[in-house]
């Protein structure tokens, strides 16, 4: 099978915590990943869940290991994250690829199998959550980053590549 049309490298690995600030101290401290940009308050510009229309909000925190994108998510209300902990789960909960044309790219994860969970529109970029079925349980979120995320990315990718270990985080406020 070829790759996913119009997508980049899987490039990152999202987990969901319960606490946000226990899970970059975690991060931080025992796997030496950071400075986390820590995102509160994060509210879609659009959103849906499950094919119905909805308001998507969570906290986040992002930071590199590498070129791969390291991010925690703790649920501010319904979303598939708050699900995945509903259910007792825990550890990875999806990732991603990026992509400059999103329909072309979601039209291939679709033909693939997978199927739509969540998705919406925020900062000017377009994110999709799609279970992609099979014994994997894989949940892959396809984003088609706005120009500020895309530049905010490469700077975080920078610092985490200077990172002392000293000041594990920095807070933006949605």
């Amino acid at each position: 099978m070829k790759p996913i049309a119009g997508a980049t490298p899987f490039n990152q690995i999202a987990y969901v915590v319960d606490d946000l600030d226990a899970g970059v101290k975690w991060w931080t401290e025992v796997m030496g990943v950071g400075p986390f940009m820590m995102l509160r308050d994060l509210v879609y510009d659009e959103s849906d869940l499950h094919g119905e229309s909805m308001i998507l909000g969570l906290h986040a925190a992002i930071a590199y290991s590498g070129d791969i994108n390291i991010e925690l998510i703790q649920p501010v209300g319904r979303s598939i994250f708050a699900e995945w902990r509903e259910a007792g789960r825990e550890g990875m909960h999806h990732t991603c690829v990026f992509t400059d044309d999103f329909a072309a790219t979601e039209k291939d994860v679709l033909a693939r199998g997978g199927k739509r969970l969540q998705g919406g529109r925020i900062s000017g970029g377009i994110i999709g959550y799609y279970a992609m079925g099979g014994d994997q349980g894989v949940i892959l979120e396809v984003a088609q980053l706005g120009e500020g995320a895309t530049a905010l990315f490469g700077a975080l990718r920078h610092a985490a590549r200077t990172w002392d270990g000293k000041n594990p985080h920095f807070t933006i406020t949605g």
